[in-house]
């Protein structure tokens, strides 16, 4: 008995549609193992150009630019050319004895994406957060600025080169924070409560929330943690607010901390 057409139609169909969803499944492995060793391979030029940029290397670090690339900062403006950036390092980032300026990524920020022209790549762009950490006269460092970068690496003559730089949203870095809370009981909270005023800032409220205090004025508020009794601290910045007593022993006002050094007083009015 001879099949019917239909049922062979159906049965090249099959045997088709198994070919294509092999040759799939082979072409997407592939591809996931490129992707792999691309990752590993722009992970580890970027660590050789930022190891160059913190040594202020600048020769070596020149091996990683392209002729024609572009730099776009958002406080800086454009720099053109790999000349060009290589001065604004020496002037900018190396000129001074006195100071060193190291980067260091976020963990946990860092993606890489490959860029295809059909099956081939031509190019990859990897970003992340980063922080930058200044020293100066031989005094431990400080980690200062945080910001988001974007760069885009361009495979040519079978050599990686940085063709174009987004360096962007730069701001205080949130510090380093070593310092312990503790729990204080409601009624050693409670002392603390009042309004504050500053004859530069205006008035702020200071309300317990639980186990901690909340600062707030008309257009700000800051929570501050205990890290001993009549002293508190900031977990956004590195501020430490110390509650001073008159000779009643009641609070009469704040004394700020910022960096180790007295900034600022509110008076409890």
């Amino acid at each position: 008995m001879r099949p019917s057409p239909t049922l062979l139609l159906l049965a090249i169909v099959t045997i088709f549609s198994g070919f294509s969803l092999t040759a799939y499944a082979q072409s997407h492995d592939n591809e996931q193992e490129e992707n792999k060793k691309l990752t590993a391979t722009i992970l580890h030029l970027d660590s050789l150009f930022w190891k160059t940029y913190n040594e202020c290397n600048l020769t070596e670090n020149a091996r990683y630019i392209a002729p024609t690339i572009q730099f776009y900062h958002d406080k800086g403006g454009i720099t053109s050319g790999a000349g060009a950036l290589t001065n604004s390092l020496a002037k900018n980032i190396c000129g001074n004895p006195n100071q060193k300026i190291r980067r260091e990524e976020v963990p946990g920020t860092i993606q890489v994406f490959p860029m295809r022209d059909g099956n081939r790549i031509y190019g990859a762009i990897i970003s992340g957060e980063h922080y930058f950490y200044v020293s100066q006269n031989g005094k431990p460092e400080r980690r200062e600025g945080l910001a988001n970068f974007t760069n885009f690496w361009t495979l040519e003559n079978n050599e990686w080169k940085m063709s174009y730089v987004l360096s962007y949203n730069h701001h205080g870095a949130p510090p380093i924070n070593t310092r312990k809370e503790i729990s204080l009981p409601a009624k050693t909270l409670k002392q603390y409560e009042g309004t504050y005023k500053n004859p530069t800032f205006g008035s702020f409220t200071i309300k317990s929330n639980g186990n901690y205090l909340t600062m707030e004025s008309s257009n700000s508020r800051m929570d501050m943690f205990a890290e001993k009794p009549h002293f508190f601290f900031s977990k956004e910045r590195d501020l430490q607010f110390e509650f001073a007593t008159d000779t009643k022993q009641k609070v009469s006002k704040i004394i700020v901390h910022e960096n180790g050094k007295v900034v600022d007083e509110l008076t409890k009015e």
